[in-house]
């Protein structure tokens, strides 16, 4: 809708798998909750507080425990000391019941950001995800010369006798730096920041509860030392959860005028021009990702997860975007590099410059270990079914 700011776009959001979008706090079992079958029972520290208050001999007792001066069992510690200690009954002691999804002992978890105790997604997290799939798309432009030439000239350089040259390592961030001015945090003083034009609300599911999630981080490729997947429990937005944003393309003259990148939104075409960029991204993003698992075995469901993904995408129509959610500022860059190998694989038949320029890259920008070939090398999945988190999709109102 064309607003004097420029084009307004009212959006529903359903999460098609849970959403995690970390605190940085977590809970402990020795002194948050304690778990029944599949239910999480959160506790009530006020009415813990009275009841050591009554019974002050337990205190230091109850102290050392959770600072892990005593062994204690952490699955079974909490409730029991409230039933056998002080003598209490556990139903007055809990300030909510959560769900867990999927089984898994009792561990700390990390707990998804709230606000006045409504979950919710920062508009910076979306917005975020939406550059990288601008970034991705800008790259992918079919001109005879793109971002990506000037970007593949820099990195077939970068390395001598396999080693890498600090002038060339600077040089080479620099130029990718001024390629991607559009797109930078803190761009230098002669270039504007347009992305500071594109404003997304925050989204607010009034009436969800978090579930709480068993999952596990599982290594994609084959080893010859078979490693197990790394537990981690998480709480997070439950999936098929609805709610709304706003999107908002600020018209500036000077700043639309001088930003490429930006040009394509503005008009009453604009969203759905976006949204088919985020489905193409997605979906190169599933395709890939279906390449770097090596592990068919062990991670089928994963596998399927993936095609059904796809597949909902490929189907839709352009109102409609799927959009992965929660991988930081690393799924900025790894678009690049995703763009990187998908226009190397289109352009450039050398296998040799693809081994250069992709791992040149990874390496450039610290994406992984010095002679890492691919990335993700793991991901986080549901123990249950290894479903993978943080898929959203966006339907234009």
């Amino acid at each position: 809708m064309r607003t004097s700011l420029g084009y307004k776009y009212n959006l529903k959001i359903e999460t098609i798998t849970p959403v995690a979008i970390g605190s940085g706090e977590t809970l402990s079992p020795l002194a948050d909750y304690w778990i029944y079958g599949n239910t999480a029972c959160l506790l009530n520290h006020q009415k813990l507080e009275k009841a050591l208050e009554a019974k002050p001999e337990y205190l230091s007792e109850y102290i050392n425990r959770i600072n892990g001066n005593v062994k204690s069992d952490k699955n079974n510690f909490l409730d029991q000391f409230i039933k056998c200690k002080l003598k209490g009954n556990l139903s007055d002691f809990i300030s909510q019941k959560i769900t867990i999804k999927g089984t898994g002992n009792a561990k700390e978890l990390k707990t998804c950001i709230q606000e006045n105790g409504k979950l919710f997604i920062p508009g910076s997290t979306i917005k975020g995800a939406v550059k990288s799939a601008m970034l991705y798309n800008w790259l992918m432009r079919e001109e005879q010369e793109t971002p990506m030439t000037e970007l593949l000239k820099e990195l077939k350089d970068l390395y001598k006798y396999k080693a890498l040259i600090k002038d060339n390592e600077k040089r080479v961030i620099d130029r990718i730096n001024s390629l991607l001015a559009n797109f930078l945090e803190k761009p230098s003083k002669e270039q504007r920041l347009n992305f500071s034009l594109l404003q997304i609300t925050d989204t607010y599911f009034e009436k969800e509860v978090p579930e709480w999630i068993h999952t596990c981080r599982y290594p994609l490729k084959n080893k010859k030392k078979k490693r197990k997947g790394i537990p981690v429990f998480l709480e997070a937005i439950p999936s098929k959860s609805y709610s709304s944003l706003c999107i908002q393309f600020e018209e500036n003259k000077v700043a639309k005028n001088t930003s490429e990148c930006l040009k394509p939104y503005f008009n009453a075409n604009g969203m759905t021009t976006l949204f088919a960029q985020i489905n193409r991204y997605s979906v190169d993003n599933l395709k890939y990702e279906q390449a770097c698992v090596e592990q068919k075995d062990t991670l089928k469901g994963y596998l399927n997860e993936l095609d059904s993904l796809q597949t909902q995408i490929t189907q839709s129509t352009n109102d409609i975007a799927f959009l992965p959610l929660g991988f930081g500022k690393a799924n900025f860059y790894q678009s690049i590099g995703l763009a990187l190998y998908n226009w190397l694989n289109i352009v450039e038949k050398e296998s040799t410059i693809l081994d250069f320029a992709f791992k040149n890259y990874l390496r450039l920008f610290k994406l992984g270990q010095v002679k890492q070939e691919q990335l993700p090398t793991t991901r986080l999945l549901i123990q249950e079914n290894q479903q993978p988190l943080g898929w959203v999709k966006l339907t234009i109102k």
